[in-house]
């Protein structure tokens, strides 16, 4: 995973998994569970290396609400449908060796699930059967074949779709996705969508948060989402402090901490003092395509 700066540049700091999860309950100071052997079988919040060799015992965790993965071999994937958990409502795999989710089709009591830096995971079968969900983070994974599967989940409200550090994430068509209407919190950071369209983010009606790689766009598709999301066109435009955030020098001319506003096929950092004609003219270009698409969008047209 990765901080989000303006304009949908990703701070290149690597987050480890247990300060990840401490919306599960698990703290940065907390090592995996080699063993199960000896930890008590009512506990409610467990971190397990899946190359445990006695990882099988987990169906023996009845009261587990949240739990997390660390490593999870092909030999030990068949181990979870086998596991009635029926307080569970967090999970997160890291490292998974699987190319679907068909597993966790018995986990219907979930409400927030991470999968993420699983490269051979590719489609996402399985997730249909987890209705409860309100909370998915699918990160640094294979490329995706489709999103089908998110159609189903009617009740999310946070959905992440990112992609690594240094990795982009490969995604499909965004079509099966409007029929998330109830999210409030969206991420694509560091996605890239194989057709382009951004089409079904602007029908979100609810949406209150964003974070897009406005990089991996043209910038007709990021100017028709600020059309649709005021928020986020003035998050886009704030235009933050790279320098400030950096702890950088600033422009090598003349000591002005430079601004962030990337567009595709543009520059990243701009200097206010020495760039500030050429930076305004390219926001005002931009902000003559927000009208044009939040036009064609009062008439229904593209």
């Amino acid at each position: 995973m990765s901080l989000q700066l303006p304009g949908g540049l990703r701070q290149p700091r690597r987050i480890d998994a247990p300060a990840m999860n401490t919306w599960l309950g698990i703290f940065q100071d907390e090592q995996p569970m080699t063993s199960l052997a000896g930890v008590q079988r009512g506990t409610r919040s467990l971190w397990v290396d899946g190359h445990a060799r006695d990882f099988a015992a987990l169906r023996e965790f009845r009261s587990l609400e949240t739990l997390s993965i660390y490593r999870l071999p092909r030999r030990h994937v068949p181990v979870l449908p086998n596991c009635d958990l029926p307080q569970l409502t967090s999970l997160c795999v890291r490292h998974g060796d699987t190319e679907d989710l068909t597993f966790l089709a018995g986990f219907g009591t979930l409400d927030a699930l991470t999968i993420w830096q699983s490269p051979k995971l590719r489609r996402l079968d399985g997730l249909e059967a987890l209705t409860r969900l309100t909370t998915l983070v699918l990160s640094d994974l294979g490329t995706i074949e489709s999103l089908a599967p998110l159609s189903a989940l009617s009740g999310l409200r946070t959905l992440a779709l990112t992609g690594g550090v240094w990795k982009t994430q490969g995604l499909p068509s965004l079509a099966p996705h409007s029929a998330n209407t109830g999210l409030e919190q969206l991420s694509l950071a560091g996605a890239k969508v194989a057709d382009g369209d951004l089409g079904p983010i602007c029908d979100l009606t609810r949406l209150q948060r964003l974070d897009l790689s406005s990089r991996n766009f043209e910038p007709e598709e990021i100017a028709r989402v600020a059309a649709a999301h005021d928020f986020w066109r003035r998050e886009l435009l704030e235009l933050g402090d790279f320098d400030q955030w950096a702890g950088s020098p600033g422009c090598r001319v003349c000591g002005t901490h430079r601004k962030i506003f990337f567009l595709r096929r543009k520059k990243l950092l701009w200097c206010p003092r020495c760039e500030g004609d050429k930076l305004a003219a390219l926001i005002d270009d931009f902000q003559r395509l927000v009208e044009e698409k939040r036009r064609e969008r009062q008439l229904g047209t593209r």
